[in-house]
């Protein structure tokens, strides 16, 4: 059984056309283009996926994509259930990060 997870991902633009056909080939429109401190990026976020039961070559291909690409080139955080979250890259440098809460009847903490 696969669990589910959120996944964001984010290239810079030398690196968008590329990604933007991966994403395709995973069966997932283009996503967002984005400007962070006048540095333009590309993301893409899946929400609720089972990441590794999507089509598996696609999927392996754009991860070998973006673990080849230099490390402050490419970001990707996956958040799964039982707290499990994954980075890889330097996704803070695109301004993603992940957390957890603890949320009750006093709201969030």
């Amino acid at each position: 059984m696969s669990t589910r997870s959120d996944i964001v991902m984010a290239v810079t633009e030398e690196y968008a056309e590329r990604l933007t056909e991966l994403l395709e080939e995973v069966g997932i429109p283009d996503q967002l283009e984005k400007t962070k401190d006048g540095k333009f990026i590309k993301t893409a976020l899946f929400i609720s996926v089972k990441w590794y039961e999507m089509t598996d070559e696609p999927i392996s291909e754009l991860m070998e994509f973006l673990r080849n690409l230099e490390e402050n080139k490419w970001g990707f955080i996956e958040v799964g259930e039982d707290n499990y979250i994954n980075c890889e890259g330097f996704p803070y440098e695109f301004g993603l990060s992940a957390y957890t809460v603890i949320e009750g009847p006093w709201g969030k903490s």
